[in-house]
């Protein structure tokens, strides 16, 4: 069933569930419960889902959920769907794609968007992804080589080299501009990046007089 695409094999399991008002015999109902909790088991774990905490809540309510088969089936519509949240928002429907690099790369397409904001951190970045804080580190490292906050400092300093040479902006102005709530420590993130102090980048790179 999951060496399918994951959006066929969800639909599969809706048709399932869909089946069981129609099965009278209580034991043959279980079954199809069964079949489906291991079948979204299995895809939850093809799609890592310890890095998805709606995912397991989801899937934990289910397991959870009330034997009226009625309740039963409006829970496994809410999981389904957010399967399929999970699912297009990774951009995941089709075969072939890695999970794992499409999170994150949407993560860190979360943080170039979103760099100048001096409050955002690890934990801001994880709530919105949708990531736990672990898997989110772990993630970024893998994926970059370096942590979270040396990615974002990179990514800091990188757009303010670019405003010290193309704008006429001052050093504190750069340093708000990039998401620093202080110059001193922008100046010191600059220098560990470049060997050199922001206005001693901008002194170095003013066309000589004759």
């Amino acid at each position: 069933m999951l060496q399918r695409p994951a959006a066929d094999v969800l639909q599969e399991l809706r048709g399932l569930v869909a089946s069981l008002p129609h099965v009278a015999n209580l034991s043959e109902q279980l079954l199809i419960r069964g079949l489906v909790m291991h079948a979204l088991a299995r895809l939850g774990l093809a799609m890592q889902f310890e890095l998805y905490p709606r995912l397991v809540q989801a899937y934990l309510a289910l397991a959870a959920s009330p034997w009226s088969t009625d309740e039963w089936i409006v829970v496994f519509a809410r999981v389904a769907q957010q399967f399929e949240l999970t699912l297009r928002d990774s951009n995941d429907l089709s075969p072939g794609a890695s999970s794992l690099e499409v999170r994150v790369s949407k993560v860190l397409r979360f943080i170039d968007g979103h760099y100048r904001d001096p409050r955002l951190s690890l934990q801001r970045a994880a709530d919105l992804s949708g990531l736990s804080v672990r898997h989110l580190a772990h993630a970024i490292k893998l994926h970059t080589g370096e942590g979270f906050v040396a990615y974002l400092r990179g990514r800091r300093v990188e757009v303010a080299r670019r405003l010290l040479e193309q704008s006429v902006l001052s050093v504190k102005e750069i340093a708000a501009a990039v998401g620093y709530g202080t110059t001193r420590q922008f100046e010191r993130d600059f220098k560990r990046a470049y060997g050199t102090t922001p206005k001693g980048m901008r002194r170095g790179r003013q066309p000589e007089t004759a």
